[in-house]
């Protein structure tokens, strides 16, 4: 989706700016910070103190990676492995590399330090492996047909919105009520629905969902495959996205 200067800046206040990327702003506040705006997030913010923090909005996507990796100061940089980002700095093979665990609002000091990193890699791992138990269980659900159709007993967390379409859950903590969710094994019909907006499946895969919802009951044998491949992705993506991973 390409999006003009315009809308990109729209009720952002600024002394100047000026487009640098294919949809990415960089612009001046008014107390000095100059920031990289990538859509609708600045995803950069060099202060005026020398600090500069970064932040994905959630969306720990490749495109947003190479912007920062752009506009990142010489030696430091953001790799992936597993599904989660790194901050460094140095060469990736270099014995004496600093390495911090990603999460939205790490910042670079002007000392040359780094604060607000995520959790350990080891903890990280663990999350990867709550998603998929959460997953395989919500598709275990979803193919027997024995989830119910989204509706106001779901966590209002993830059934509420405002008037925007942001979920309550997005609202606060993104990652406590999601968390509660694999402990309770709690597969939210709701949670499904958000997941296929934000990570859309096609027209099949969408017919799939309405048979095993129970919107309809014509089987979609030529399609399930498609639909669960489909499904499974979007689930996936999505709950990585509210645990800070990359997805």
């Amino acid at each position: 989706m390409r999006r003009t200067k315009r809308e990109i800046m729209a009720g952002v206040e600024s002394t100047s700016s000026k487009i640098v990327d294919h949809n990415t702003v960089g612009y001046r506040r008014i107390n000095g910070d100059r920031v990289i705006r990538l859509h609708l997030t600045d995803i950069m913010t060099f202060k005026a103190n020398g600090d500069i923090v970064l932040n994905s909005g959630g969306w720990q996507t490749v495109t947003t990676k190479e912007r920062m990796n752009k506009y990142l100061p010489f030696g430091w940089n953001l790799t992936q492995s597993k599904n989660v980002w790194c901050l460094g700095k140095g060469c990736w093979n270099d014995p004496e590399r600093k390495e911090y665990v990603y999460q939205d609002g790490i910042t670079i000091l002007s000392t040359g330090g780094v604060k607000g990193a995520g959790e350990n890699r080891k903890e990280l791992d663990k999350r990867l492996k709550q998603i998929k138990k959460y997953v395989d269980g919500y598709m275990k659900q979803l193919l027997t047909r024995k989830l119910p159709q989204p509706g106001n007993g779901d966590c209002w967390y993830c059934l509420f919105k405002d008037k925007d379409g942001r979920t309550w859950g997005d609202l606060g903590n993104k990652s406590s009520h999601i968390i509660e969710h694999f402990k309770d094994k709690y597969y939210v019909p709701s949670l499904l629905m958000n997941a296929i907006k934000e990570i859309p499946i096609s027209d099949a895969a969408s017919s799939s969902v309405g048979y095993w919802l129970k919107y309809h009951d014509q089987e979609c044998k030529w399609f399930e495959d498609i639909g669960k491949e489909q499904v499974r992705k979007s689930l996936t993506r999505y709950l990585k996205r509210r645990l800070g991973m990359a997805a």
